[in-house]
């Protein structure tokens, strides 16, 4: 029986949402609920538009009994107490006596034996994401002679291993595998094996491939990839780019994501303060006195370099901004002598290129 309000929505040709809490999918014609919800009921207390559990009750109403314990508001779990208060739990727990974990394989949790293994030969680590441990998550390449365990017979195809993987690859297969590999002709095909009786991944299984005879490349939108026409096409004429934002690219008017720099005139990115680097944006070098952009870790290219040794002791708060703690900047390395004087330092180099400086002791620095 409709209501009031979905009455009047009805007598003004207007569709209306589902009844029931947190569902926004439209009402079904002639009812209150949606497709989905259209055989179940609603809590049988005034105004509320929960689904019922039970006894046409929701649970927050009574639908599910409580805890037996004194003053527990948790809900039971087989039984009349909660699962904290000795109730049935859903979850199979590990066999090893006195362990409380989830068990998994073998009716043990992950510690003590359960869960599955990297599939790499040689591998005892336990596998996190598509059959590997994290250490080889990043393996772009399988094959039925190294990474076979279950139902991993096919192998997709790699992208270059000359130039992506080899050297990698030399510490965990063999050379035999991987002349195999440098028959394979270069694509940009998925780099994962695909499931039993597919010719996909787990990962590109419900994903089209593009209409154009002989391209491999996923679908963006109409049956087509990118390069086919999938996204449209800049509206300025003799434009093949992109559109962004409307219908052209950002080169020719589009909106682009990207902030510019606010000097009149100048279509460059901005870094700090809305200005791009050339007009002031960008971090400075961190050692005194020195104006040119920082490039790697917060150095110029010509801080970069090693310093050269100097024979007197140097006070290095005095040398790189902003160092109220000397170990902000270096680390100690060695002791010249038990009573020496003087500390051989290495600063944290952006190119691993140790500054070796002979500095003062830790207390008078600080002082």
């Amino acid at each position: 029986m409709l209501d009031v309000h979905h009455a009047l929505l009805k007598l003004n040709k207007k569709t209306a949402t589902c009844i029931f809490n947190e569902c926004m999918k439209e009402a079904v014609p002639g009812s209150t609920k949606c497709a989905f919800h259209k055989r179940r009921k609603c809590c049988s207390q005034h105004n509320c538009n929960n689904q019922a559990y039970a006894r046409d009750l929701c649970v927050r109403h009574g639908g599910k009994r409580k805890c037996a314990h004194a003053s527990c508001t948790t809900a039971a779990h087989g039984g009349p107490f909660c699962v904290a208060h000795g109730g049935a739990s859903g979850k199979r727990l590990c066999s090893i006596e006195g362990c409380g974990k989830q068990a998994h394989a073998n009716r043990r949790c992950v510690r003590h034996g359960g869960g599955r293994r990297c599939c790499i030969t040689g591998c005892s680590h336990y596998a996190r994401a598509r059959g590997v441990c994290r250490s080889h998550g990043h393996l772009s390449v399988a094959a039925s002679t190294t990474l076979t365990k279950d139902k991993q017979d096919e192998t997709c195809a790699a992208e270059d291993v000359h130039t992506v993987v080899a050297a990698f690859l030399h510490t965990v297969v063999d050379d035999t595998f991987l002349e195999d590999l440098h028959s394979i002709k270069t694509s940009k095909r998925c780099l994962y094996p695909p499931q039993s009786g597919l010719d996909k991944c787990a990962f590109h299984k419900r994903r089209k491939k593009c209409a154009v005879g002989g391209c491999d490349n996923q679908v963006y939108a109409r049956g087509l990839c990118v390069r086919h026409g999938g996204k449209k096409v800049c509206e300025y004429p003799n434009c093949d780019n992109n559109v962004y934002g409307g219908t052209l690219c950002p080169h020719h008017g589009g909106q682009d994501s990207r902030r510019f720099c606010v000097v009149k005139g100048c279509t460059r990115q901005a870094r700090s303060k809305r200005r791009c680097v050339r007009h002031g944006g960008g971090r400075k070098c961190k050692m005194v006195e020195c104006e040119h952009h920082a490039r790697v870790s917060g150095f110029c290219l010509g801080h970069c370099r090693p310093l050269e040794l100097k024979p007197e002791p140097i006070d290095l708060t005095h040398i790189v901004k902003e160092s109220k703690a000397i170990d902000k900047y270096v680390e100690p390395i060695q002791w010249t002598n038990v009573n020496a004087q003087t500390l051989t330092f290495t600063i944290l180099s952006p190119r691993s290129c140790q500054f070796i400086l002979q500095a003062l002791p830790l207390e008078e620095v600080s002082n």
